[in-house]
C-alpha cells in the first residue's frame, strides 16, 4: 500500500501533467498542425476528438 505522501505526489504530478497538457491545447495554432510524422501523421484536431 501506498503512503500518503507516495500519493499526493502522484496527484500532484499526474495534475501536472494534465495542466501542460491543457496550456499546450489551448494554442490555437496547435489545432491547424499535424501529431506524428511521415506516413502516420494526423491532423491535430482528429487526435483531439479522439482523445475528448
Amino acid at each position: 500500500m501506498k503512503t500518503e505522501h507516495a500519493q499526493m505526489t502522484e496527484c500532484a504530478a499526474e495534475a501536472a501533467r494534465i495542466a501542460r497538457a491543457v496550456a499546450a491545447w489551448s494554442d490555437p495554432a496547435v489545432w491547424e498542425s499535424t501529431i506524428g510524422g511521415g506516413d502516420s501523421a494526423s491532423p491535430a484536431a482528429d487526435i483531439a476528438e479522439m482523445l475528448a
